[in-house]
């Protein structure tokens, strides 16, 4: 299978899922990112580590933006505190060089991770929808 023939494979996985499945699509990656990043820096290869934490804080920043300020109430408000914490701790973390804090970052995100997957299941469970997303089948 060709390099593009994967990007459009993944592209319509993305169109077609439906939003609880991309959202926990994007906590996965944000968990592998942080993860990576650490790895990179103990390996002292900061340029890796460097391009991991910006896709980390690619990935918190969208998330952050996708958030419904208008009709979210405290749970928003809560959400987007935690995500400007996660945005200063990567973009503090990759301009001092200090990639052991991405720790704390991949900490916060796996907790979130299981919250929303539980939430997820929780709400198909009510749908009567028993067949669960492919995402929130796996675990980071």
């Amino acid at each position: 299978m060709s390099y593009n023939s994967i990007g459009a494979y993944r592209r319509t996985q993305v169109e077609t899922a439906r939003p609880e499945e991309v959202l926990l699509q994007l906590m996965e990656k944000a968990v592998r990112h942080a993860r990576q990043g650490q790895a990179r820096g103990e390996a002292k290869d900061p340029v890796g580590a460097r391009e991991h934490a910006v896709r980390l804080l690619n990935i918190v920043t969208e998330l952050d933006g996708s958030l419904d300020r208008e009709q979210g109430g405290e749970l928003v408000e809560e959400l987007q505190a935690l995500y400007a914490y996660l945005i200063r701790e990567i973009s503090e973390g990759n301009r001092k060089g200090e990639f052991e804090r991405l720790a704390d970052v991949e900490s916060v995100l796996r907790t979130l991770y299981q919250g929303w997957k539980d939430a997820v299941a929780e709400l198909q469970e009510q749908a009567g929808d028993n067949a669960a997303p492919a995402a929130a089948g796996q675990s980071v």
